[in-house]
């Protein structure tokens, strides 16, 4: 209702009602023509329940523009002391139900049931860079996939190296790809890298050791990259969802840090709650704020202070102030735990009996949530207003699951893989160095052997052709004998003196 009055019928109660600007549970608005005009929460409330009840009423502004408090002389001051001098029957606005209070006045049933909790700065969302391309794997997981990296990169060096089937042993005039090259110290870098992003390769491991490590090593490439691409797509989907954390999880942290000014609005129900629940328990909070002495005269003082201090000021507010206040401010948020119940009422001359029919009235609003609509239409209906949970600082919104990055031993089944792997191909490369040894010796061996009746067989060979036989033999030493006695007897007869007998 935007009126000043309500008209009253004959038949029907009417009732002064006093009020204070206090928004967005009252707003006063003086017009261009002289009249005042009210509204806001408390204001529908009241003109919901007089068509439900049946009274008609006038608003009027307290002059002091105080809710009540009682003075050392017994005099009240505020809206309770315009009941209790007969200026009003009923008191409106965020009226607290106190003790002292009820012993001046009559209450309603509670309209609000709120509580007092912190209004703070929210924290700004840090850009995560890069860093959340890391995020899916821990630490440790990334640097055992370093680690398999080198150690794989190294294997395949020493197995092109080694291994008499590889690349590099094979015959130049041969090696038609020239891939002589391919699993030297670089190359084979590039080989492991090229894998596991999944960009393929220019030639495969020519030794079957070196498939057999190629195989393992790919096994280990699917199951990371599966699992990495898994959970970056899970951590991108909850990100959203993720808010900057507070630098302190609660009250007693705040106090702990002690960074961080917590302020309360003087003469105020939190100062009075404030002190009351350190009275009676060990919450330091009370001690905290009269060490710092940070009190503030007024809740716009408040609100100001928390909005320049970058963080490092917080206000303990009622939390329906609060939902109204972060609902027009987006650059502030609720934060904590709930210190205590606030209940807000109307206020009514004590014995009138106009509380017990506005109850009746506000029973009804409960039951048809028109309490909660009123609510949400004054209090979050700001351009930064949630209507569920209002802006209340948690951490983190809801996320549909839980996310955490992988370890080790959730992958432990890949690294055991590609370990054995690298056993099995170290076996089987010492496999075809001795093979390749026996073979070798083996095939050194039979040649050796072989030269050995070769080489008998021509000394045989040239024996036989070399040495004629035993009868051919002895018929030749007689000739020679022969000549050798012809030889001799013309040899004597030309040494003897010829005579000149023979002569003639």
């Amino acid at each position: 209702m935007s009126n000043t009055t309500a008209l009253a019928a004959p038949d029907r109660p009417y009732y002064v009602i006093a009020a204070i600007d206090a928004q967005p549970y009252v707003r006063i608005v003086d017009e261009a023509s002289g009249r005042r005009r009210f509204d806001g929460f408390m204001i529908d409330i009241i003109n919901e329940i007089s068509g439900l009840v049946g009274f008609d009423y006038r608003i009027r502004a307290t002059p002091d523009g105080r809710y009540g408090h009682k003075l050392p002389d017994g005099t009240w001051t505020g809206m309770v002391g315009d009941i209790l001098r007969g200026g009003a029957d009923v008191a409106t606005g965020p009226l607290q139900i106190t003790l002292e209070r009820e012993e001046a006045v009559d209450f309603s049933k509670p309209v609000l049931t709120s509580s007092s909790r912190l209004l703070v700065k929210k924290p700004e969302m840090q850009w995560e860079g890069l860093g959340i391309l890391a995020k899916p794997f821990t630490h440790e997981l990334w640097f055992f996939i370093l680690l398999a990296i080198i150690i794989v990169s190294v294997l395949f060096y020493l197995i092109s190296r080694l291994s008499p089937y590889s690349w590099l042993k094979k015959l130049p005039e041969k090696d038609r790809r020239f891939a002589v090259d391919t699993f030297n110290l670089k190359n084979s870098f590039l080989f492991v890298f090229s894998t596991i992003t999944w960009q393929g390769y220019r030639e495969a491991p020519r030794c079957f050791s070196g498939r057999v490590l190629a195989a393992f090593w790919w096994i280990f490439t699917f199951f990371m990259i599966i699992a990495y691409t898994a959970n970056l797509t899970a951590f991108l989907l909850v990100r959203r969802n993720v808010v900057a954390d507070m630098p302190y999880k609660d009250y007693n942290d705040l106090i702990r840090q002690n960074k961080v000014s917590v302020g309360v609005v003087r003469n105020s129900f939190e100062e009075g709650a404030l002190e009351r629940m350190s009275s009676i328990s060990n919450f330091e909070l009370w001690d905290y704020v009269k060490r710092r002495n940070t009190f503030v005269d007024t809740l716009e003082d408040g609100v100001l202070q928390v909005k320049i201090s970058d963080g490092r000021y917080a206000l303990l507010v009622d939390s329906t102030d609060g939902d109204f206040i972060t609902g027009n401010n987006c650059d502030l948020g609720i934060f904590g735990d709930k210190l205590n119940s606030i209940n807000l009422a109307f206020a009514c001359r004590k014995g009138s009996g106009i509380c017990n029919s506005l109850d009746k009235g506000l029973l009804s609003l409960r039951e048809t949530g028109r309490v909660k609509v009123i609510y949400n239409k004054w209090f979050r209906s700001g351009v930064c207003a949630k209507d569920d949970t209002g802006n209340v600082i948690t951490g983190t919104d809801p996320a549909p699951f839980n996310v955490y990055s992988l370890s080790y031993r959730e992958l432990s089944i890949a690294l055991i893989l590609l370990f054995l792997g690298a056993l099995l191909a170290f076996v089987i490369l010492i496999g075809e160095i001795v093979f390749v040894r026996l073979r070798d010796k083996k095939a050194s061996d039979k040649a050796t052997n072989q030269q050995a009746e070769d080489d008998v067989e021509k000394q045989e060979l040239k024996e036989t052709e070399g040495s004629p036989p035993q009868d051919d033999a002895e018929p030749q030493e007689e000739e020679t004998k022969l000549v050798t006695s012809d030889e001799q007897t013309t040899e004597a007869a030309a040494a003897t003196p010829e005579t000149p007998a023979e002569a003639q």
